[in-house]
């Protein structure tokens, strides 16, 4: 169980998180381990489709270097999404299972506080 506060002007507003802890992963156990083999699956063709892509436009000659450089731009994100993002979202549902909650916790700071924090810089 995880708290965070919340300031609104002078008022400040504390809100249980229940993502890590045993009450909520009891009650979607099956529902996370099947996301969590689904997303598994999805990283690894994330991964592998946008490096075939990006082979393929190395040695792609007849589009302009604009739309070239968005084709890059685009499978490169996705490719981090894939092997950074769906993997890290994968423990930490992986670590609620198994009732890891220190190793939770932690996993929960990365996905819901790093990942917002990496998107804000562009």
């Amino acid at each position: 169980m995880t708290l965070k506060n919340f300031t609104e002007g002078e008022n400040q507003k504390t809100v249980v998180v229940l993502s890590c802890s045993a009450v909520f992963t009891a009650e979607v156990q099956g529902e996370l381990i099947f996301l969590s083999i689904v997303n598994i699956f999805l990283s690894i063709t994330a991964a592998l489709g946008n490096t075939l892509i990006l082979v393929a436009l190395h040695k792609e000659t007849s589009l302009h270097p604009p739309s070239k450089l968005l084709y890059r731009n685009l499978a490169v994100t996705d490719f981090c999404v894939g092997t950074i993002a769906e993997p890290l979202h994968v423990s930490y549902w992986i670590f609620g299972v198994t009732g890891k909650w220190d190793i939770c916790y932690l996993a929960h700071l990365m996905v819901w506080q790093l990942i917002p924090f990496v998107e804000c810089l562009y």
